[in-house]
């Protein structure tokens, strides 16, 4: 009966530690699937992660500056014009608006020249040419010559190309004044050549009437 019981006792403890050995089993399994569970899990939501990122910016390409292009200048145009050009340009423009064709005006040149050449006259236009010129003031005083010669003079526009042959030539010095009403040059000084005395040249003009 005593070797039946231990019989039974080492029976009953090896199917205890069979047993044990099968829990043990079975843990471990559980902890494997259990990791490897994990593993899918957060390999899941590491895709769906990157899958949900905002997609990465694609290279900028640098603004680029756009290239202005300067078209070439032909002459006469007011890039290459200096002031006084571009002056005398205006007002040419504003006289010829007005279409003047019948005038007359007061008219003094500012020279080293004798006196009755420097006297103030009236001068008067008609279809752009001159048809009279008077003395204004009194010639008493002064050396006279007669009436004053209508080539010595000139109109408007004739005043304007004196202007403009002084900024041709280049001269040292010219200052104008225009009327601004009508545009015409009624004060102007020209100094061509500073190196040269007593050549310097001007007029004064105004009074302009119409018809």
């Amino acid at each position: 009966p005593r070797q039946t019981q231990l019989l039974r006792h080492g029976m009953t403890h090896s199917t205890a530690r069979s047993t044990g050995q099968a829990l043990e089993t079975q843990k471990m399994h559980i902890r494997w699937i259990t990791i490897l569970i994990v593993l899918i899990i957060g390999a899941t939501v590491a895709c769906t992660s990157t899958a949900t990122e905002t997609p990465a910016t694609p290279p900028t390409t640098p603004t680029q500056t756009p290239t202005v292009i300067i078209p070439t200048q032909t002459p006469g145009t007011l890039v290459d014009k200096s002031p006084l050009q571009i002056e005398l340009d205006l007002n040419r423009q504003l006289w010829d608006s007005k279409a003047i064709e019948r005038y007359h005006f007061e008219h003094r040149w500012i020279c080293f020249c004798v006196a009755d050449f420097r006297a103030l006259v009236n001068i008067t236009v008609r279809d752009g040419a001159i048809v009279d010129v008077k003395f204004v003031e009194n010639q008493e005083n002064e050396s006279t010559v007669g009436d004053p010669s209508a080539a010595e003079y000139y109109t408007v526009v004739g005043l304007f190309d004196i202007i403009q042959d002084a900024i041709d030539k280049k001269a040292f010095g010219v200052t104008v004044e225009y009327d601004s009403e009508f545009g015409y040059p009624t004060d102007v000084f020209i100094d061509y050549d500073s190196r040269m005395a007593d050549e310097e040249r001007g007029f004064m003009a105004g009074n302009l009437q119409t018809g």
